[in-house]
């Protein structure tokens, strides 16, 4: 979540053209560090120990999530469209965390990939009402129920996407596949 709102803030802050440059040298690191450690063992170790308290311990031999969620970012930014970058960061920042909770506390129908019910639904509710808020906010031009509608959308990608992220992180697919409902729903007048 905090590092959703860091890059919420980069949007609320810096004209959207110049985000491409700030989240592609994020992208930059990220992929130098995963090319790296993969040529230095010893690196490696050392990444995984600095960064022990976030990385899961199957990272140690799998592209990180932060790679990934950069990676996206790097993506989203291209669009050079304050409306899917926000949709798409609010949906992994609020919807993601929410549903991990959710699921592993209440969750009791089993879905994919060990992912509930529960949590997804969670995940929809909160990552509508994080997007929604946040369009409000940041991109105050979009009408309430349009961005109700671009939030409700993109939500549901979002859970759809994590639902489906097996071998894909979702940290990658959760923000993509978000910002691309909102892209159609703009595009194509869409609302289901």
């Amino acid at each position: 979540m905090l590092s959703a709102a860091l890059c919420l803030s980069l949007v609320a802050l810096l004209p959207i053209s110049e985000l491409k440059w700030v989240s592609g040298s994020f992208a930059a690191i990220g992929w130098t560090f995963e090319i790296t450690r993969r040529i230095w063992p010893q690196w490696n170790d050392r990444l995984i120990w600095v960064f022990s308290a976030v990385a899961h311990p199957r990272e140690r031999f799998v592209i990180n999530s932060t790679t990934w969620y950069v990676t996206a970012l790097l993506a989203l930014s291209l669009t050079e469209d304050p409306i899917l970058c926000t949709v798409g960061v609010a949906v992994l920042g609020a919807g993601d965390p929410i549903a991990a909770v959710v699921g592993r506390r209440w969750g009791r129908v089993r879905l994919l990939y060990s992912r509930t019910l529960e949590g997804s639904l969670a995940f929809v509710a909160m990552g509508t009402v994080a997007a929604w808020g946040l369009l409000a906010v940041l991109v105050p031009e979009v009408p309430l129920l349009t961005g109700l509608r671009l939030a409700a959308l993109g939500s549901v990608a979002g859970a759809a996407a994590e639902l489906a992220s097996g071998r894909v992180d979702d940290n990658l697919s959760i923000p993509l596949a978000a910002a691309a409902a909102a892209w159609l729903s703009v595009n194509l007048e869409l609302w289901i």
